[in-house]
């Protein structure tokens, strides 16, 4: 029959051999979540000249969990009016999901621009924020196609603001 102290080392040593294993990293790796994205692609303005800047933005419709966070890899893929394709990219998204960039058509025509979004995975740590904790892979994807149309003539810009040529004061 056990008696008190060979049972208080028993438990003991469960207790430190329990709290010993819960310390050790894990040699198991979690299995992601999937998760579907929506590419997308904008162009300002719509329709422009030739040579013309147009402000692109592209990304997906999820975002991230923090600030310095963001999706990788995104292309654009372009379509010229000749048939010829180009390649922008690739962009590095903010954690919102969408960044920015600049093109600038040199033929008239219909431009066909599409987004295109490469699988990747993003580790959430749990919060109460999201429906979801641990590895989720963002499967790939492609954004609609955007005629982007371009004409001869420049599009009219707006003027500019002047700006101020000294300081404001308070009354």
């Amino acid at each position: 029959k056990p008696n008190k102290i060979q049972l208080s080392a028993i438990a003991l040593t469960l207790i430190f051999t329990l709290s010993a294993l819960s310390m050790l990293p894990s040699a198991f790796a979690q299995a992601p979540g999937y998760k579907e994205t929506f590419p997308f692609i904008g162009a300002i303005p719509n329709p422009v000249g030739v040579n013309q800047q147009v402000l692109l933005h592209v990304g997906i419709t999820d975002y991230l969990a923090t600030a310095s966070d963001g999706f990788e890899g995104l292309t654009v893929t372009v379509t010229r009016p000749d048939g010829e394709t180009e390649t922008l990219g690739p962009f590095r998204t903010d954690s919102t999901g969408g960044t920015g960039t600049i093109f600038i058509p040199t033929m008239v025509g219909s431009y066909y621009l599409k987004t295109n979004f490469p699988e990747q995975t993003y580790f959430w740590t749990p919060n109460n924020r999201v429906p979801f904790d641990g590895l989720i892979l963002y499967e790939a994807g492609e954004s609609e196609e955007l005629e982007l149309v371009v004409n001869q003539d420049p599009r009219p810009e707006y003027p500019s603001i002047p700006q101020p040529d000294e300081y404001w004061t308070r009354q």
